[in-house]
């Protein structure tokens, strides 16, 4: 996928990249950072570079997350918002 991505002749290639590349994000968090989740009881608002945004569920377990909306960014990102 990464060499469609630099392929100057084909533009729908770089479209394609492009739409799962995540650009921004609701916050989330875990623990006393709970508060920090927009959608409780879990889910975020993703945007991509492309422009579409797509909500998507937490899932507690690592394995069968949707990146980026993992329990290992909602500690990092609770770690770094918490009060």
């Amino acid at each position: 996928m990464i060499a469609t991505w630099y392929d100057i002749n084909n533009p729908g290639a770089g479209a394609t990249a492009q739409s799962g590349i995540p650009v921004m994000m609701d916050l989330i968090g875990t623990g006393t950072a709970v508060s920090e989740f927009n959608h409780i009881p879990g889910g975020c608002n993703v945007l991509y570079m492309d422009g579409h945004v797509e909500f998507i569920k937490y899932v507690s377990d690592n394995n069968a997350a949707t990146q980026p909306v993992s329990r290992s960014a909602a500690v990092v990102i609770g770690a770094w918002t918490a009060k």
